[in-house]
């Protein structure tokens, strides 16, 4: 009986998977700080930026959307496509330093 490896692809999309999931719990943790200042390339970026508000102790989905649309993000802007000086920028408005 022969055991068959996943393909690369199914690796990369598990991996990016559980990195929005732990960007998910981070945030609900309040810990948004350990996702803006994870290094480049972390899977924990793929995560949309207003899903990632969403899951912070006392914003809501309203919120969130308020927040990314004053700043002119729509809905599919994921934080690897921010700037880190946004992350960082990010991260203060929320109280917490990078």
């Amino acid at each position: 009986m022969s055991t068959v490896s996943p393909s690369p692809d199914f690796t990369l999309a598990r991996a990016m998977r559980e990195g929005i999931e732990q960007a998910l719990d981070d945030a609900a943790r309040g810990c948004i700080d350990e996702v803006l200042r994870a290094p480049e390339g972390d899977p924990r970026h793929g995560v949309y930026v207003i899903r990632l508000v969403e899951q912070v102790p006392g914003i809501g989905k309203v919120a969130a959307r308020r927040f990314a649309a004053d700043r002119g993000w729509d809905g599919m802007t994921r934080v690897a496509d921010l700037s880190s000086a946004t992350r960082v920028g990010l991260a203060d408005e929320f109280g917490v330093r990078p």
